[in-house]
């Protein structure tokens, strides 16, 4: 099975953060039981180190030691395959169980009230503008749908279905211009319905992005939100521009993932159970949606309030 490039890269650097500074001067013969063991220790005395209000763990120190051993145990899995060792010295390996301080994380996102600004302010700016059309159609679909913006920029116009409404995800892009053929997880593939407004807007990003490759002779360009030249946009090139946006409407800075959230406060408080906003925003697990956003439906509480209120009166 092909590895991904995300997955890739996040296993170098398991190996060179953990594994290859703690046994990466010994010959995998020679490493013991105990020598693991004391390792494995270690490791998760410093992921229980408290965070003392920093939103990150400084390198080498993360939470994920049980992950570190499985690494180390792969490795001896294969070499205990090619025959180089007789024994896994990990099996025996107790995994220590430690409290693990977690850092309280913020979610920004806009308000209903907030994004009604926004919109307004980009439709009042030039619209012959290619960067006008293009954050229009990019906000607006990013708001519509809760997309990653890996997805978002990943995306070619026949996963677009204007007709039904839809947009199809199946891929993301990794290394800021590198399109990887699938999403971040499994649950990522996913076909998420679009409101009409976001259709219209996705329409006129189509027609004015056609006329505008028709000239440069690249009339089949397939990406939705291309460079203007017709390459992988990488994203982190519009932050710049993004937040110029958004200072002259005069709203709080928000990054792109800022969109994301916004798209599942207003499901949450438009009524959305948290099973169908999971599947839109392609979390791997139902428990990860509500971790992040039991706390964004504070409209959707008051009306349940109000519905136990009438339905309660004895």
């Amino acid at each position: 099975m092909q590895q991904k490039v995300g997955s890739i890269r996040q296993m170098r650097s398991n190996l060179d953060t953990y594994a290859i500074p703690a046994f990466g001067n010994k010959r995998i013969s020679k490493i013991t039981t105990a020598q693991i063991q004391k390792q494995v220790i270690e490791w998760a005395k410093n992921a229980a180190e408290p965070l003392g209000g920093k939103q990150k763990r400084d390198v080498g120190s993360g939470k994920d030691y049980k992950l570190q051993l499985n690494v180390i145990n792969r490795i001896f899995q294969h070499a205990l395959s090619l025959g180089i060792i007789d024994r896994n010295p990990c099996h025996p390996v107790i995994i220590p169980k430690v409290k693990i301080d977690k850092p309280n994380k913020e979610v920004k996102f806009y308000t209903k009230t907030e994004l009604s600004e926004l919109f307004s302010h980009i439709e009042s700016l030039d619209n012959t503008k290619w960067s006008t059309q293009y954050f229009n159609a990019l906000i607006r679909l990013l708001v519509a749908s809760g997309l990653r913006i890996g997805e978002a920029m990943a995306l070619e116009w026949f996963d677009v279905d204007l007709d039904n409404q839809t947009v199809s995800v199946s891929k993301t892009t990794v290394q800021r211009t590198v399109i990887q053929d699938t999403p971040k997880t499994n649950k990522s593939n996913r076909v998420i319905s679009i409101d009409s407004k976001a259709v219209s807007t996705l329409k006129r990003w189509y027609f004015f992005q056609k006329k505008h490759f028709m000239i440069l002779g690249n009339p089949h360009q397939s990406l939705v939100f291309p460079t203007w030249q017709g390459n992988v946009m990488d994203y982190h090139g519009l932050n710049y521009r993004l937040k110029k946006i958004e200072d002259t409407a005069k709203l709080t800075s928000l990054s792109f993932h800022g969109f994301r959230h916004s798209h599942a406060s207003l499901c949450l408080n438009a009524g959305m159970t948290y099973k169908v906003i999971q599947e839109r925003l392609g979390h791997s697990t139902l428990q990860m949606t509500m971790d992040l956003y039991s706390h964004l439906e504070p409209e959707k509480k008051n009306k349940e309030l109000e519905l136990f209120t009438k339905y309660a009166n004895f």
